[in-house]
């Protein structure tokens, strides 16, 4: 499987909503070393059994031709019409075999966009400090950028953008489940987008074909983001 970001994303550094065997093995360590003996997983064993279980918002499934294509759209309660238009427009591309919607109702806390200022403050420090970046340049670049969002707009005062941040791990924790359980096969490409990201499928399949016919090795590319008036 290959990998294809449509958007833009920020990861952060706050607990992992996963249990230790779903860590990569430089954060397994790292949370269980005794610097960070105090670490607490935010779900326990029980209630990550029952968020792998819940489906997301959105699921749209039919059959594919050609090269399959996984689409994964990051959106929120607040606008269920932009996953709805996906699904509408570019993500009905012959293509796509399956496209997974999620939003706040898959979040682990659900009221998370109501914290206290306390704690968004407190959130922002915990993944400003993160020590995953192993990098001193990456440790250094998310200590002074972390909640710098597109058109340089600081996005670290909104408690709902913080939330949303953590909806990545989630998504793609249920993507792990519904792969290694054989509840689905791995598809030859996997799409991880915004709800508000439009993909131009004819073009990018025709794209991925001439790669696909070229390598067998895996690969991933970042999509990018271009200002209206520039279009």
């Amino acid at each position: 499987m290959k990998l294809i970001v449509a958007a833009a994303a920020v990861i952060g550094g706050l607990a992992p909503a996963t249990s230790a065997s779903f860590l990569p093995s430089y954060l397994h360590d790292f949370f269980n070393s005794k610097a960070s003996s105090s670490a607490q997983y935010v779900v326990n064993e029980s209630g990550l059994t029952s968020l792998l279980e819940e489906p997301p918002s959105f699921v749209s499934q039919a059959p594919s031709s050609g090269l399959t294509t996984d689409i994964v759209s990051l959106g929120s309660v607040t606008r269920m019409d932009y996953l709805t238009a996906q699904i509408e427009t570019w993500a009905s591309h012959r293509g796509v075999r399956h496209y997974w919607g999620f939003s706040e109702l898959q979040d682990f806390d659900p009221e998370c966009s109501a914290m206290s200022e306390e704690a968004r403050s407190a959130a922002v420090d915990t993944c400003k400090a993160t020590q995953a970046f192993k990098d001193p340049k990456m440790k250094s670049f998310s200590e002074e950028f972390y909640g710098l969002a597109e058109g340089n707009r600081v996005r670290s005062d909104d408690a709902g953008w913080i939330c949303a941040q953590r909806r990545v791990g989630r998504a793609l924790g249920w993507l792990h489940s519904q792969y290694s359980g054989g509840k689905t096969d791995i598809p030859d490409y996997l799409m991880v987008v915004d709800d508000d990201t439009y993909v131009d499928l004819v073009d990018v399949m025709s794209y991925l074909k001439q790669e696909d016919d070229r390598t067998e090795n895996a690969a991933a590319w970042a999509g990018c983001v271009f200002q209206e008036n520039e279009m």
